[in-house]
């Protein structure tokens, strides 16, 4: 935490370097309260929504097929 408070008083730190810093934060305080809450047997399952259909195999394979196609038609830049 050092680090970062001494990161965040930088004057070299400018706007994008600063909203990625508080990225990095939110994320690792995030993980860390998961982990916490999984350690004491307090996770509880996500909310989840329904799912859509899932393709056929046959299905799968035609849109692969074309992906393919359409990629391999694409020239690189």
């Amino acid at each position: 935490m050092a680090l970062v408070r001494k990161t965040a008083g930088s004057p070299a730190l400018d706007t994008s370097s600063g909203r990625g810093l508080i990225d990095i934060v939110t994320r690792y305080a995030q993980t860390f309260l998961l982990l916490q809450r999984y350690d004491e047997g307090l996770l509880t399952e996500p909310h989840a929504q329904a799912g859509g259909q899932l393709p056929t195999v046959e299905e799968a394979r035609t849109a692969l097929t074309s992906l393919k196609v359409e990629l391999m038609a694409t020239p690189l830049r």
